[in-house]
């Protein structure tokens, strides 16, 4: 069966060549290779077929479209996501850098005032300074000779500015006796009687 109203290749004797030659319009190369296979007496049959391919094609097309876009709003939400995470953690951060700060601010305060305490006590006994502990070859170690035995402590360098009148340690001065640290609070602790006692 043929219809003459629906647009297609010229289907006359005369004029149709063996091969439909394809066109600029998809919808007739799909009807040529179509027609080319069925013969010119299905041309409408050719058409409803290109038709329906062509159909089939721009729901996909449209179905591909919507998922695009479906992506490309989770890719973006994804990105603010991150965005914001990185925001949060970027604080974060800067919220942990400052609180270290301050932590270490105060511990360098009350290593400041330890340091003012055991300036006072080399003051009142023989002392010597130096680096003299490969344990901790950055700090320096104050050696105090007290009457109730020998005190150590360790120095940190923004605090060397309170022991001046500190003599160097060389190699006359009286080493560490191995004292522990209980044993130095200890000798601290008998000192403060005795000077109790004598008051």
């Amino acid at each position: 069966m043929t219809s003459t109203a629906t647009p297609g290749p010229d289907t006359s004797p005369s004029t149709c060549p063996a091969t439909v030659p394809a066109t600029a319009d998809l919808r007739d190369q799909y009807a040529a290779a179509l027609y080319d296979t069925y013969g010119q007496q299905d041309r409408d049959r050719s058409y409803r077929i290109a038709d329906a391919v062509l159909a089939i094609r721009d729901r996909e097309v449209e179905q591909l479209r919507a998922d695009s876009r479906k992506w490309a709003d989770l890719a973006a939400g994804a990105k603010r996501t991150r965005q914001v995470h990185n925001d949060e953690a970027d604080q974060y951060e800067e919220q942990l850098r400052e609180q270290l700060a301050a932590v270490e601010a105060e511990r360098d305060a009350v290593y400041r005032e330890r340091a003012h305490l055991i300036a006072h006590l080399a003051a009142l006994h023989p002392s010597h300074i130096g680096y003299t502990d490969p344990g901790a070859p950055d700090w320096a170690v104050v050696i105090i000779e007290a009457p109730g035995g020998q005190l150590s402590w360790h120095i940190a360098e923004r605090d060397l500015d309170l022991f001046k009148h500190v003599q160097p340690t060389n190699r006359i001065c009286r080493g560490w006796d191995g004292h522990t640290t209980d044993e130095k609070y200890a000798r601290i602790r008998a000192l403060t009687t005795a000077a109790g006692r004598s008051w």
